[in-house]
């Protein structure tokens, strides 16, 4: 019997060992029929492993835990199929790159900090490297961990033609004035939706053209202040937590806004302030209230209900008028929602 290494030359000599080689080259067909499956029936199946939720981590998980496995199996099950045949990676790999995700994978791993910048970095590089691989990005989620990564990210932000969608979540102060030294003379013109901490106002200074802005960690007050001077499309704001004061500031900077998603109960007062707002037609009061059926027993809430629904009946389109309760539970948000009747 011919030792291994001679019969692992022998199929190197035919297959080839240079991708050039293995284009050309038409290996014996001994693949499912699973691989003929149409387009459109494939993509049917894809949809049953969703995407994870673009507010991650502020809407699904607590920011010191990692993120559900759900929202990693989209991802593994795309990598593992692009590498089954050349007809699944041509369609896969464009799905398996439309979001680049960062995040530990268990919490409270005592390296994840080392984990994160070496992975951030690593997949940074490897997309300015890889125009066609840029190409195919369309959203970004990343928990940065260290500074030192910021250069090498803030690179492949740049080389990234199609970004829409930019999430960013830090858990320490110390960023800001990083983030600050490293986004500022950037702009990323393609981006529409940002998803950043109260701290990262410097990020959403860079993305002059957003239309939906979430706060997914602190109040909101910073984020306005450059929504003001910079982001004068906002029409759609989540996540903020305002009063009246903070309430007055979101009219003059957002006078575009057609929707907003508030993460703390507001006044009736607060609230009353967004009347002067002619396309404003989206609302989503929180609530304290733990159970749908006690709706009607907290008075602030049922004069809020009440403004909001005198505020869109005079408006014109599709409006809609929701109240809901999420609070966390073991690392994940429970609660319930309610679609109000405005007639």
């Amino acid at each position: 019997m011919p030792p291994r290494r001679a019969k692992r030359a022998k199929l190197e000599s035919v297959v080839g060992t240079t991708p050039s080689t293995r284009d050309v080259v038409s290996l014996p067909n001994r693949t499912s029929n699973a691989v003929e499956l149409p387009v459109e029936l494939f993509l049917e199946i894809l949809s049953y492993f969703p995407h994870a939720p673009v507010g991650l981590p502020r809407y699904g998980i607590d920011i010191r835990s990692a993120p559900p496995v759900f929202c990693f199996e989209r991802t593994d099950l795309l990598r593992a199929l692009s590498q089954t045949c050349r007809r699944w990676r041509l369609i896969l790999l464009p799905l398996l790159w439309e979001c680049l995700e960062v995040y530990p994978v268990r919490s409270r791993e005592p390296v994840w900090n080392l984990w994160l910048a070496r992975s951030l970095e690593r997949k940074s590089k490897g997309l300015v490297r890889s125009p066609q691989h840029a190409a195919y990005v369309q959203c970004v989620r990343v928990r940065l961990s260290t500074a030192k990564v910021l250069p090498a990210f803030v690179s492949c932000l740049r080389a990234l033609p199609n970004l829409h969608t930019l999430s960013i979540i830090f858990d320490h102060i110390e960023m800001t004035s990083s983030l600050k030294s490293a986004f500022e003379g950037r702009t990323f013109p393609s981006v529409r939706t940002a998803v950043v901490p109260n701290d990262a106002h410097s990020v959403l200074r860079s993305c002059p053209e957003v239309r939906r802005v979430i706060c997914n960690l602190g109040d909101g007050s910073t984020l306005v202040s450059a929504m003001a001077k910079e982001c004068r499309e906002v029409e759609v704001i989540e996540g903020f937590q305002p009063d009246e004061k903070m309430m007055k500031r979101i009219v003059k900077a957002a006078p575009n806004l057609r929707g907003a998603r508030f993460s703390r109960s507001i006044t009736p007062a607060a609230l009353l302030l967004l009347s002067s707002l002619k396309d404003l037609v989206n609302i989503e009061l929180h609530t304290d209230v733990l159970s749908e059926a006690a709706i009607g027993n907290n008075a602030r809430l049922a004069d809020c209900i009440k403004i909001a629904k005198e505020m869109l009946r005079k408006r014109e389109g599709t409006k809609s008028l929701i109240v809901s309760h999420f609070a966390y539970k073991h690392t994940w948000l429970h609660g319930w929602s309610k679609n109000i009747e405005l007639d």
